[in-house]
């Protein structure tokens, strides 16, 4: 509804519309902030372990049936990864690392 509405028809000098905005902004900053700073791709020699802002997913080495590195419009080049346990669901990393050649050795042998 408030999407939708023109522009001029809000109550510009009204002190919550002017506070609104920048609240929102903030809280998006934030929400980006702690996204970059808790996202983190560990790989152990039997298990990977992917840290996001809310969630951690552990998937065991023994347990990726394929992965692929695939490129993906809305977030750009991505590490697929897909589980045997959950046939449905598969991990889409961004592809942002710093030793790409250690993660894809990571990988070796697995099927692609």
């Amino acid at each position: 509804m408030i999407l939708s509405t023109p522009w001029s028809t809000f109550p510009q000098g009204d002190i919550v519309f002017k506070a609104l905005f920048p609240f929102l902004f903030l809280c998006w900053g934030v929400w980006l902030v702690t996204a970059a700073l808790r996202f983190r791709l560990t790989l152990k020699p039997h298990a990977l372990i992917l840290r996001r802002t809310l969630t951690t997913q552990i998937i065991a080495r023994s347990d990726i049936e394929c992965f692929k590195k695939v490129f993906n419009r809305n977030y750009g080049a991505v590490l697929w990864v897909q589980s045997r346990r959950r046939k449905r669901s598969s991990v889409a990393i961004s592809w942002v690392f710093k030793e790409k050649d250690a993660v894809l050795a990571w990988f070796e042998g697995l099927p692609d």
